[in-house]
């Protein structure tokens, strides 16, 4: 998701904190899969789940921006459980 926004956004600072944010989600599941006992050599994004289309159709039509009140709110339910 945050490779997407990356791609969409045209600020290059915020495109490449979007990046890293990439980056260390992908470090983080690679770490979590070797401490289960799962170790993955590449971890597979899935670009083509429909909250990913959905996002990427918002980020198309009106850019990232308009997305992210909607990510931080889901981010911040996902602490919350």
């Amino acid at each position: 998701m945050y490779k997407m926004l990356a791609q969409f956004e045209v600020d290059p600072e915020k495109s490449e904190i979007f990046e890293q944010l990439s980056q260390s989600e992908v470090k983080h599941a690679r770490h979590w899969s070797e401490k289960l006992g799962n170790p993955i050599g590449d971890v597979t994004l899935h670009t083509y789940t429909p909250k990913l289309i959905y996002i990427r159709m918002v980020c198309y039509l009106f850019g990232p921006q308009k997305i992210l009140p909607w990510l931080a709110r889901i981010e911040s339910k996902e602490i919350e459980a």
